[in-house]
């Protein structure tokens, strides 16, 4: 199955993300394999994803740390 481009980038690697927090480079670029899109190298897709991730991985740190502290959002 092919994705298309910028948009199906994006919506395939929020999936991915959602699905594979943890996943490593070679991972992603797996995921991606179906991605059919010819203005990029894949690079900064791959850079995003790995980014995304950290993201999501510090934002989930500060709630635990607010739960902990009984700070209510």
């Amino acid at each position: 199955q092919f994705v298309l481009c910028t948009p199906g980038a994006l919506m395939l690697s929020a999936w991915y993300i959602r699905e594979h927090p943890d996943a490593d480079e070679g991972e992603i670029r797996e995921a991606l394999d179906g991605l059919v899109c010819r203005c990029t190298g894949y690079e900064n897709i791959v850079h995003s994803v790995r980014r995304a991730q950290q993201i999501q991985r510090e934002d989930e740190e500060v709630l635990v740390s607010q739960s902990r502290e009984g700070v209510s959002s």
